[in-house]
């Protein structure tokens, strides 16, 4: 359970104080720097989509109690809500078309297209 608890509570820092620190250590940046971000971060021109976890949830069946089991994972699915709705990042970079597909159907007004 511990190994839980510290896990989550990495997770939420690092895409809270730690995304504010990294997006003002990006501003510092000279112009024309590239950042690539994945996970956890909400900083970076462009975001590497390593899966969606409301889809991964549908796809085990039972989505809403596993969601309400983790709040790990409502917290994800929040965090991720907002990342695909505002313009945190330039563009979004899914590894392969099924990963392109879920993020296009969980989060179809996308601010920014998925490459």
């Amino acid at each position: 359970m511990k190994g839980r608890l510290t896990l989550a509570a990495r997770v939420v820092w690092f895409s809270t104080v730690g995304s504010v620190l990294a997006g003002r250590e990006l501003a510092r940046q000279p112009e024309g720097t590239v950042s690539i971000c994945h996970n956890d971060a909400l900083a970076g021109d462009y975001y590497v989509n390593h899966g969606i976890t409301a889809e991964a949830m549908r796809a085990r069946g039972g989505a809403a109690l596993r969601m309400l089991r983790n709040p790990l994972h409502l917290f994800v699915w929040a965090r991720d809500a907002a990342r695909f709705a505002g313009r945190t990042h330039s563009a979004v970079i899914s590894l392969c078309e099924a990963e392109r597909s879920a993020l296009e159907r969980t989060y179809p007004g996308c601010a920014r297209p998925p490459l």
